[in-house]
């Protein structure tokens, strides 16, 4: 018992053991994760701040993620999001029942979505590499892809009120990508 109170109280001891704190803590890899007062800022920017919100909270990873690691996540999401609903209307293109003028409105809409699929794609290669410019530019041109959609079907048979849905949501996702990028881009 005596050592150790001398040892604990001796000079070099405790020099050594502050060295050795701050080597550990120059050397570890830190991730700046969202807090809720970061998340507000960021959803503040966006066109659906109530949805914002919500996505970055609930959607798995992004509440632990750094900045780029969300934006790499919402992009994941609506790459999901944008091929789930791209199969939604070519059911609905494949339905036999349906007037030749809603037929041509799904066919456009499958249209777009193939576009924005590989917006879509190009918008996380450009995220990953650091070119947030041509991610914006990207993820922008998939969000009016979903609009476009929109236009196509709005005030049409009930199936298109599923497709609207499904459109604004890609949508919002879309915007919170756009915020996230606008943000790394600085």
């Amino acid at each position: 018992m005596a050592v150790f109170k001398r040892l604990s109280s001796s000079f070099p001891v405790s020099l050594l053991i502050s060295f050795c704190a701050v080597i550990a803590l120059s050397t570890a890899s830190f991730r700046v994760e969202f807090a809720p007062p970061e998340i507000m800022a960021l959803c503040e920017k966006s066109i659906n701040h109530t949805f914002c919100l919500n996505f970055l909270n609930s959607t798995a990873g992004i509440p632990a993620a750094d900045l780029l690691g969300a934006g790499e996540i919402t992009l994941n999401a609506s790459l999901h999001e944008a091929q789930d609903t791209r199969n939604y209307v070519k059911t609905l293109v494949g339905q036999t029942t349906i007037d030749p003028k809603q037929k041509q409105s799904y066919e456009t809409c499958l249209d777009n979505y193939d576009v924005a699929i590989g917006a879509i794609s190009e918008a996380k290669a450009s995220l990953l590499s650091g070119d947030y410019e041509t991610a914006n530019i990207e993820i922008s041109a998939a969000q009016t892809d979903s609009d476009t959609c929109n236009d196509e079907v709005k005030g049409a048979a009930a199936a298109a009120a599923e497709l609207v849905e499904r459109n604004d949501y890609l949508f919002n996702v879309l915007d919170v990508a756009l915020v996230i990028t606008n943000k790394l881009a600085g």
